[in-house]
């Protein structure tokens, strides 16, 4: 839901393996304080949203396993403190982001 962005302090989001569906919501891009971010094994659909290069303590990244497409958003490029990105079984193009 969109009014996920209002847990500002949230630090850890699991949602992995619930079926969820639909696309991301970009109100994600508010959590700032954000470390862990799991939405695998889903049904989510879309684009990644380009909100989500905001998430700037960002350390894991778990987007594997739905049905997302396009490419990854250029923003992604400035979670400096990102070490780890999955995103494969998408149905995502292009190359990631330097």
């Amino acid at each position: 839901p969109t009014t996920i962005g209002n847990l500002a302090r949230l630090r850890k989001l699991g949602l992995y393996a619930m079926k969820l569906s639909g696309s991301i919501p970009t109100s994600i891009g508010k959590l700032t304080r954000l470390e862990l971010l799991y939405l695998d094994s889903n049904e989510l659909d879309g684009w990644i949203p380009s909100e989500l290069g905001r998430l700037s303590h960002l350390k894991d990244l778990n987007l594997h396993n739905n049905f997302l497409v396009g490419t990854v958003p250029n923003e992604l490029s400035l979670l400096l403190k990102l070490k780890r990105f999955w995103v494969s079984n998408n149905l995502l193009s292009g190359i990631f982001p330097s």
